[in-house]
């Protein structure tokens, strides 16, 4: 199932990447020139520190910084335009406040590949339009936040593990942290809603061994 669903997905993608080019609206990941030959590391302070200079991004960590602000980029965009339109005030100041934390986000990610002159994508907030008319339910638009929330929690994670800088690794730790307490007032919100439909769980044997 999952390997089906991948496929059309992965068509699905290529078909949108090929439609934005063709309209001159495709946002470029970050890159690098092409090293031409293999080095090895030779100084212990190629790991890098908390405080001073930093050494130049590795390829990876750019590539990670860059799927970041593609993420942060996406739920900023979402968390503005459906605090536009949602009907309850306490759930538009639920979003306001996630779209500033990604705004945030974004702004730190940039500056990183910016103090390392790596070319940057743009963003998207242009095309959120005018309107106040909501397409979504509120229980729907919180679903949608609550499920890029858990996406960008993961990318964090991921990121941590491939981040040799400890600068950038402390960094995607405090935004998990900032992120994790966003998604559980979210979660807290649509228990309080109703909305929060009880996922599977395993049986709570002593409780049965009660009956």
């Amino acid at each position: 199932m999952f390997k089906k669903y991948y496929e059309q997905t992965e068509k699905l993608f290529d078909m949108a990447a090929e439609a934005m080019q063709e309209k001159g609206i495709f946002i470029r990941s970050p890159y690098i020139e092409y090293p031409k030959k293999v080095k090895y590391v030779s100084d212990h302070r190629f790991l890098g520190g908390i405080a001073g200079k930093k050494r130049q991004l590795l390829a990876i960590e750019i590539a990670h910084l860059g799927t970041n602000i593609e993420l942060s980029n996406i739920a900023k965009t979402m968390l503005l335009a459906f605090s536009q339109v949602a009907k309850e005030k306490m759930i538009s100041n639920y979003f306001k406040k996630g779209y500033d934390m990604s705004l945030e986000h974004v702004e730190y990610f940039l500056n990183v590949l910016k103090n390392d002159d790596v070319a940057y994508p743009s963003t998207w907030d242009g095309s959120i339009t005018d309107s106040t008319i909501t397409p979504f339910s509120d229980k729907l638009m919180m679903f949608l936040i609550a499920s890029i929330t858990a996406v960008g929690v993961m990318d964090f994670g991921i990121a941590i593990g491939a981040s040799i800088r400890k600068d950038l690794a402390i960094q995607y730790a405090k935004m998990m942290i900032k992120v994790g307490s966003f998604a559980d007032d979210g979660a807290k919100m649509m228990i309080d809603n109703g909305w929060l439909e009880k996922p599977p769980q395993s049986l709570d044997r002593d409780e049965l061994r009660k009956k």
